[in-house]
């Protein structure tokens, strides 16, 4: 199944300033997790943000992408376990579930997992998920894959979000996000 940018909603896990410290990463990972809410304000997909209970605060860059929506405080590790969570995910009447953030072997595996239970698909942007374990977050994609979600690269949602050239954004949306990609392309705060 192809990702609709009119069905999608990215789902942010987890980036907060309690967990970013220990995880095993580089800065790509908070860069492809800008990149990604970046995309989505510029094609209007619908952003959402867990905020685990107790990780301290949502990271600057992740904030100011969030640009004023309120973070779904969580307990649950699967998103959609989380009624409040879930409440937030149809209010947006969307059903494909693009998630990043972190741990990968968490959050992501058990909400990617129960997804098409609950009646959404997931689509998972590896690139911009990680674990404390870097053996964690490798292990983890197989169990995604399997389970029925799809692994994905930043690309793949670029071009099934704007599936055809013609279309008015194509241009400007591929020289912010892929010739000169930056997380804040022009015309964004």
């Amino acid at each position: 199944m192809l990702m609709q940018r009119h069905r999608s909603l990215v789902v942010i896990s987890n980036m907060q300033e309690g967990i970013l410290p220990i995880l095993d990463t580089n800065e790509s990972f908070l860069w492809n997790n800008c990149w990604l809410m970046g995309l989505a304000n510029k094609l209007e997909v619908p952003v959402l943000v867990m905020e685990h209970k107790g990780l301290g605060r949502l990271v600057e860059p992740v904030l100011r992408l969030a640009r004023g929506s309120a973070p779904c405080e969580i307990v649950t590790f699967s998103y959609v376990s989380a009624p409040a969570a879930v409440e937030r995910i149809r209010a947006t009447g969307r059903d494909q579930l693009i998630l990043a953030g972190n741990e990968t072997h968490i959050s992501i595996v058990q909400t990617s997992l129960e997804a098409r239970s609950k009646g959404f698909e997931a689509y998972v942007l590896a690139e911009a998920c990680a674990a404390r374990d870097r053996e964690d977050h490798v292990e983890s994609l197989p169990r995604i894959r399997q389970g029925g979600a799809t692994i994905v690269t930043r690309e793949m949602i670029l071009f099934e979000w704007i599936p055809c050239s013609t279309d008015p954004i194509y241009m400007e949306t591929s020289i912010d996000f892929v010739k000169h990609p930056h997380p804040f392309p022009r015309n964004q705060p």
